[in-house]
């Protein structure tokens, strides 16, 4: 949990490096300048993939479950912890090794400095990541979603990656968990999660997770580059 007087610091940079881009850290990564962009409401929400839905009942899960679930720290000196402004950089980093193109093309298409600024910017305390000797090996984002006029509150799992090199250390359970738990103190009832019916490791991972209830979801693109408007604006654009 990131405690009023951390988040205070973190507001104090922004405010600082909005004010005076380039002074306190010296140089500004671009998913920083994208966050001050953000700040100054200046850049557009991204798309998020929508493919295959899992669901999970939450309600019956007991205390002590809850209290591992909770334990950010294990005994090789994993952490998971929140998201910070430092963290961004490296996660879109992770996030572009593991979204690769030829791999998970959807994926690839919408990861983005937009999407994660986004995210960290409206859903801070649900943007984990985990760390291990310093480095950045997995993260997780989520959002908690409450329906109008009703009771029920679900918790999203929007994205999660993890660098292959730590698989051993169960990082992606280690963070689905520490984020579930967040969602349950904040009221969710139900999980859900989606996944491209072709990842297998995904799809047994969130299984062996507890997820069920299979939706499958049709998801279609178009290609703009043959259309009259799209050639017309390439025209306007390179005169």
């Amino acid at each position: 949990y990131k405690g009023p007087q951390q988040r205070a610091i973190d507001a104090a940079r922004v405010a600082e490096l909005v004010d005076a881009p380039g002074s306190g850290s010296g140089v500004l990564t671009d998913v920083e300048v994208q966050v001050l962009s953000r700040a100054k409401g200046r850049v557009p929400n991204g798309a998020r993939p929508s493919v295959f839905v899992t669901t999970n009942q939450l309600h019956d899960m007991t205390n002590d479950e809850r209290s591992r679930r909770a334990n950010g720290r294990g005994d090789d000196e994993l952490e998971i912890r929140e998201m910070e402004l430092d963290d961004l950089s490296s996660v879109f980093a992770l996030g572009e090794r593991v979204f690769t193109a030829d791999q998970w093309p959807s994926l690839y298409r919408t990861w983005d400095e937009y999407e994660l600024v986004d995210l960290f910017s409206s859903d801070g305390r649900y943007c984990l990541v985990a760390e291990y000797e310093e480095q950045i090996c997995g993260f997780v984002l989520g959002t908690l979603i409450e329906k109008r006029k009703s009771s029920w509150r679900y918790g999203y799992v929007l994205w999660i990656a993890v660098d292959p090199s730590y698989r051993r250390l169960s990082v992606a359970r280690r963070l689905l968990d520490r984020l579930t738990s967040r969602l349950i103190e904040d009221g969710a009832r139900m999980m859900l999660v989606d996944t491209d019916p072709e990842n297998k490791d995904a799809m047994k991972f969130f299984k062996r997770a507890g997820y069920g209830k299979e939706v499958r979801h049709v998801y279609m693109s178009r290609n703009l580059t043959g259309t009259t408007e799209y050639q017309r604006r390439r025209r306007e654009s390179d005169r």
